[in-house]
C-alpha cells in the first residue's frame, strides 16, 4: 500500500515537472514571437516616420 502511494507520488512529481517544462518551452516561444513583432512594428513606425521626415525636407 505504501509503495503504491509512494509510485503514484512519483508518476504525479514527474507528470508536474514534464508540464512545467512544457508551459517554459511555451512561454519561451511566445516571448520570442512577441520580441520579433514588437521589432518589426518598431521598424515600420520608424520607416513612416523617416519618409514623413523626407517629404517635409
Amino acid at each position: 500500500m505504501n509503495e503504491e502511494k509512494q509510485n503514484l507520488a512519483q508518476r504525479r512529481i514527474t507528470a508536474t515537472q514534464n508540464a512545467i517544462e512544457r508551459l517554459t518551452q511555451v512561454k519561451t516561444r511566445l516571448e520570442q514571437h512577441f520580441r520579433l513583432l514588437l521589432e518589426k512594428r518598431v521598424q515600420e513606425i520608424f520607416l513612416k516616420f523617416h519618409s514623413l521626415l523626407i517629404y517635409l525636407s
